[in-house]
């Protein structure tokens, strides 16, 4: 990985681990991000870290440990600013599913809980903005959006849909897709029925409030 820069505040939104997850991924990401220097650390979990979503009581008491805060239960304030959000995702058909799937009313009531911030992080975009998937199209979240542009934080960060990093402005809101590991063109291997997706891996996004 390149290195990351100094600032205040480190956020992760998710996806540390390999295709569906295992424990041994999250304690590995765990280390890492005790390791690294910044004095405030936030994380989001991602659909594939799935072993955050089977335990999640033991996983955030491992990153917080290792000096990390979780987001999806309540929110965190550092030197004034409040950091919120969650990890919950729309479901995608897929079987088994990904980690923190959840169902229109589920998500209506995961993304209710949380009445302010200036600081909103989730892993998955809201829907139409940063949200397009190479094969699949637009699949951010419609109910993640009308939560956005009710709390009216002053960033909104994310994941997920790997090749739409970058950022747009909308209602006042910086939205920026965070996304390092960026899915490029897949190549279908039709001998041995294996599809290859090239991939590049791309520096953090500073941002100052």
């Amino acid at each position: 990985m390149p290195p990351l820069p100094d600032g205040d505040v480190l956020i992760h939104c998710g996806d540390w681990s390999r295709d569906y997850g295992h424990w041994l991924d999250t304690v590995r990401f765990a280390r890492w991000i005790s390791r690294q220097p910044h004095r405030n650390k936030i994380v989001c979990p991602g659909n594939h870290d799935y072993a955050v979503w089977e335990q999640s009581v033991k996983a955030v008491r491992l990153l917080g440990h290792h000096g990390a805060f979780v987001l999806g239960q309540k929110s965190v304030e550092v030197e004034g600013v409040i950091f919120d959000g969650g990890p919950w995702m729309p479901l995608t058909g897929y079987d088994p599913p990904w980690g923190f799937e959840m169902g229109e009313d589920e998500l209506e009531e995961a993304w209710s809980r949380v009445k302010r911030a200036d600081v909103f992080v989730s892993h998955t975009p809201p829907q139409g903005i940063l949200d397009v998937h190479a094969q699949r199209g637009a699949v951010g979240c419609p109910v993640l959006r009308r939560h956005v542009f009710r709390i009216k934080p002053k960033v909104h960060f994310f994941g997920h849909m790997h090749e739409c990093r970058g950022s747009t402005r909308e209602g006042g809101i910086d939205f920026v897709n965070v996304a390092s590991n960026t899915r490029g063109t897949f190549v279908r291997d039709e001998l041995n029925d294996i599809t290859h997706m090239t991939m590049s891996i791309r520096g953090a996004v500073v941002y100052d409030l």
